[in-house]
């Protein structure tokens, strides 16, 4: 399969948009998210994160080649926030080898 073909697999070209599916934390995806992102030279790209991590997410990426790890709670609207139980908290690693990561960091680097 050469590496043109490889959007159009599985159907992931839907009129104007481009489904581009990954596992996350996988360099491999990483690899061909860039590579995509640099051949198609999309106006925007959207990226699959939590809305209210948006904002520390890029600033995250702009911090790149550095990692960074987000924190929230796995719970944001417990009834009961200021209990004394430990809150449970969902850690997200900003770091190169992910697909997520590539795509904010080459979307940024195209202009998109």
């Amino acid at each position: 399969m050469s590496r043109e073909s490889v959007a159009e697999v599985g159907g992931l070209r839907r009129g104007r948009f481009l489904y581009f599916p990954v596992v996350p934390g996988r360099m491999e995806f990483a690899v061909e998210v860039r590579r995509m992102l640099l051949r198609e030279q999309p106006q925007a790209v959207a990226i699959e994160i939590p809305f209210s991590l948006s904002m520390f997410f890029r600033r995250a990426v702009g911090r790149l080649p550095e990692m960074s790890v987000l924190l929230y709670p796995e719970n944001p609207w417990a009834e009961n926030p200021d209990q004394e139980e430990e809150e449970r908290m969902i850690y997200l690693p900003v770091e190169p080898a992910d697909p997520f990561v590539e795509a904010a960091r080459t979307a940024e680097e195209i202009g998109a």
